[in-house]
């Protein structure tokens, strides 16, 4: 039964045993990768290249920017999908575009070591030009990886799969990540700040390196060229695909119009060390999010992504506004406010990819993924933080001279304001362009909420009558 093939190429048949190993070196991989990600993966959300890029003398806006930049590689994952399409491959051009976006942080770290402290603010552009390239790369990695991995996991439990692949990257990007803040509360300035990168690069080359054995079934192809006009089009003339982009767009613009801003607020309001935003940040998330991914897998797979999805994002769209509440020596809230992302936003995240994934049609599926990603980028993600960095310096210029009293004996800030904000588009993306996408052989989201509402009932029901049950024995005893 075992040596059933499950790939449609026969030039290219493995063996179920060969998928499941594939799908295990996939995993393995990611635990090298998080080595990467907590460090360099996500820079705007990273505390250490936060702190590196102020470091070498970015201001709010030029840091803004400079994040931006490299979101901007997303446009390559058009020419991506046109490649795909045309070769059908995904494994070596995941390979090449994974290295370059790994190594790319080798100079990123040693650039700044050229100039002389005077003049060391020079570092800045040359950085975000080699980000930028690695950035290039790393939309090239995840169009083909998205599409490999929509092939490679079976439907029916790709919940499962990607719940266990974060859980144990979770538990790892937390590791990775303490010991990163350690490093740089230890070896101070920009020594600090290389070593970090360069082990973080290393980490990352790894895994990419991993993938080597890793199978890859026949990719669907049209096997002709389409021209690049009418490639872009194809996804808008799916209604519910476009109403699900739409979506995701405006959200990730709410979420990135502040993402920023996150880790400069703790760092320079809060005045907290690498080690103190790492555990009340990233280890203190990624601890509850163990706990609770397998929970959002499993309703992913028995209740379908898009009702994950509604209920993660009824609780994230107001997770800005704790840190309104945030001043030196109330870390609580912040970690509070973590612990709630780390419930609640991997399952959104899960969801968000599995609907971007399976719910574009296999045939043009590199397509639909690389359009997704590029809006995502493009107006989700790059304009999000040029707006951001915007409405801060505008809003200090407001703000500077008065004295307007705020929580806890603060004065409003610019960052306040941008926190608010965040939490308005959030709620905006819900309440009015959620209703406009379904997900394709699932039930309606009431139908959804309405059976996990009577399986949780019917649940609550037994476990009471099982404590009545035993305290009856215990009092008769």
């Amino acid at each position: 039964m075992n040596d059933q093939p499950v790939s449609r190429d026969p030039c290219r048949e493995f063996s179920e045993r060969e998928r499941k190993s594939s799908l295990r070196m996939v995993i393995l991989a990611i635990t090298f990768g998080m080595g990467f990600f907590p460090v360099v993966g996500n820079l705007a959300a990273t505390p250490v290249f936060t702190g590196y890029i102020r470091f070498l003398g970015a201001g709010d806006f030029i840091f803004s920017l400079i994040m931006a930049l490299p979101v901007l590689g997303g446009v390559i994952q058009v020419a991506g999908a046109y490649l795909l399409e045309i070769t059908g491959r995904r494994k070596p051009l995941f390979l090449l575009s994974g290295f370059i976006h790994r190594l790319a942080f080798i100079p990123v770290a040693l650039i700044p070591f050229l100039y002389d402290e005077a003049s060391r603010s020079r570092a800045v552009w040359p950085v975000a030009v080699l980000i930028s390239i690695a950035a290039t790369g790393h939309s090239l990695t995840s169009i083909s990886f998205m599409s490999w991995m929509g092939d490679l996991v079976p439907e029916e439990s790709k919940g499962r799969f990607f719940s266990k692949r974060t859980m144990i990257s979770t538990g790892m990007g937390a590791i990775a990540g303490l010991s990163a803040g350690f490093a740089m509360d230890h070896i101070q300035g920009l020594s600090g700040f290389a070593t970090v990168i360069l082990i973080a690069a290393a980490m990352g080359a790894l895994d990419i390196l991993m993938f080597f054995w890793v199978k890859e079934p026949r990719m669907i192809s049209t096997g002709k060229a389409i021209s690049l006009p009418r490639m872009f089009l194809i996804p808008f003339k799916d209604r519910n695909y476009f109403n699900f982009t739409a979506f995701a767009c405006l959200w990730m613009f709410g979420i990135n119009v502040a993402s920023p801003f996150f880790n400069i607020y703790l760092l320079e309001n809060m005045g907290l060390n690498y080690t103190s935003i790492y555990i009340a940040g990233p280890v203190l998330s990624s601890l509850v999010t163990i706990l609770f991914i397998r929970k959002w897998g499993n309703l992913t797979d028995r209740y379908g992504s898009r009702m994950v999805m509604f209920l993660c994002s009824c609780v994230q769209f107001f997770l800005p506004l704790f840190w309104l509440f945030a001043t030196p020596g109330r870390i609580l809230i912040i970690m509070i406010a973590n612990s709630l992302s780390g419930i609640f936003c991997p399952g959104f995240e899960m969801a968000q990819l599995n609907l971007s994934i399976w719910s574009a049609p296999p045939k043009n599926r590199p397509i639909y993924m690389a359009n997704f990603a590029l809006i995502i980028a493009v107006f989700g993600t790059a304009l999000a933080y040029i707006c951001g960095g915007a409405f801060v310096e505008i809003m200090k210029g407001i703000l500077e001279g008065t004295q307007i009293r705020f929580f806890f004996g603060q004065t409003l800030n610019a960052f306040h304001l941008l926190f608010i904000l965040s939490g308005m588009i959030r709620l905006a993306a819900l309440v009015f362009l959620f209703k406009g996408f379904k997900e394709p052989n699932r039930p309606d989201l009431a139908e959804s909420l309405g059976s996990l509402h009577q399986e949780f009932y019917q649940g609550t029901r037994k476990l009471i009558a099982k404590i009545r049950m035993k305290i009856r024995i215990l009092f008769l005893k």
